[in-house]
């Protein structure tokens, strides 16, 4: 450390850069992110694409100074361009998913992560991966996928084994194998990928790729759902609803899919309703499940949609009868794949009031 302060007070930039990490992190130092902040100043002004790249970081965090989102763009766009691969990766993965309020623009992510996924960058690696995955900016590319999500995964990167463990489940650009998808889920969960550990839930639930196993699912499950995810809600929900996993009550299934539904869940909205429907574990009030269904119908839900088709069909219960409306929301229902929909949009001659 003594010797990184001589070089770094005589202004060489990479004495600058190792001494601001020894600040930054109180290596053999006591902890001074303010004097790492300055350090990384210096060494960036001499052109060092790496200390642009942690400059722009603490801008970004408001790490050892103020937050300033617009130095933080600066600094980073000038390491990326001047070859740091992490600058690189970084400034990927905010044009890929929107990070830091950048408007996503998958092609200049494209071009930002295969520089540094060529650099062997494993969150460029990652991120490349997913975009030939799901064909964020043209159409998809498995073979590309496979080869760049085994890279990053093969790194421990959690998000590629994620999307590897899909890949193999869905038999997406490789033969289906559930197994495998069972192990790249079980790999990236133990890291906290919540989408790996919901997928693992369900592994044990339906037995695929693994002993079928409802306790441990719900165990998994009710971990998710305490934590604030919301589709692990609602099937947390459907668990104590239908009594897998957990002593049947629904009682407690009204109250998880309430939970989900607050945070604007459809599915969950259009599940609650039927409880109040049917006065399951809560106040049978038909009023509330229409309410619950309206919701969910204009969130997209098939089934609610029909629901509402039904009700302005025949009125009632708060609900004014208007065929006009009947029609709308029953020819959305099937056109979103409800075939009870379809049957009823010609049993109930709907399409003569479109």
């Amino acid at each position: 450390v003594e010797w990184y302060k001589k070089s770094a007070a005589q202004g060489n930039a990479w004495a600058q850069k190792n001494l601001g990490v020894h600040y930054e992190y109180g290596l053999g130092v006591k902890k001074d992110q303010a004097k790492a902040f300055e350090l990384y100043k210096k060494a960036a002004l001499q052109g060092r694409a790496d200390s642009q790249y942690r400059l722009s970081m603490m801008y970004e965090k408001g790490v050892g100074t103020v937050k300033n989102s617009a130095e933080a763009k600066r600094w980073l766009e000038k390491s990326a361009e001047n070859g740091d691969s992490d600058a690189q990766a970084h400034l990927g993965m905010q044009y890929l998913l929107g990070w830091t309020d950048t408007v996503k623009n998958p092609i200049k992510a494209r071009e930002w992560l295969e520089k540094a996924a060529n650099s062997n960058n494993v969150m460029a690696q990652a991120g490349l991966g997913y975009i030939y995955l799901y064909g964020v900016d043209a159409g998809t590319n498995f073979q590309k996928a496979k080869r760049w999500l085994k890279a990053a995964a093969d790194k421990g990167n959690a998000w590629a084994q994620y999307n590897l463990g899909t890949m193999y489940g869905k038999g997406k650009g490789v033969v289906k194998d559930e197994y495998q998808a069972f192990n790249y889920f079980k790999m990236s969960a133990k890291q906290g990928n919540t989408d790996a550990q919901r997928s693992l839930a369900f592994a044990y639930l339906m037995g695929t790729g693994t002993a079928k196993n409802p306790k441990k699912a719900y165990d998994q499950m009710i971990k998710l759902a305490r934590d604030g995810d919301v589709a692990s809600m609602g099937m947390v929900a459907l668990m104590y609803e239908e009594g897998t996993g957990i002593l049947k009550s629904f009682k407690k299934a009204a109250y998880w899919y309430k939970k989900a539904s607050q945070k604007g869940y459809v599915w969950a909205q259009m599940k609650l309703g039927y409880l109040y429907f049917n006065g399951k574990g809560v106040k049978k009030s038909t009023k509330k499940a229409l309410s619950l269904w309206k919701e969910a119908a204009i969130g997209g839900n098939a089934l609610a949609q029909r629901n509402m088709g039904i009700a302005y069909y025949y009125g009632g219960n708060g609900i004014k009868k208007n065929m006009k409306k009947a029609a709308y929301w029953m020819k959305k229902s099937y056109e979103n794949g409800n075939e009870d929909a379809k049957k009823k949009w010609n049993e109930l001659k709907l399409w003569k009031y479109e």
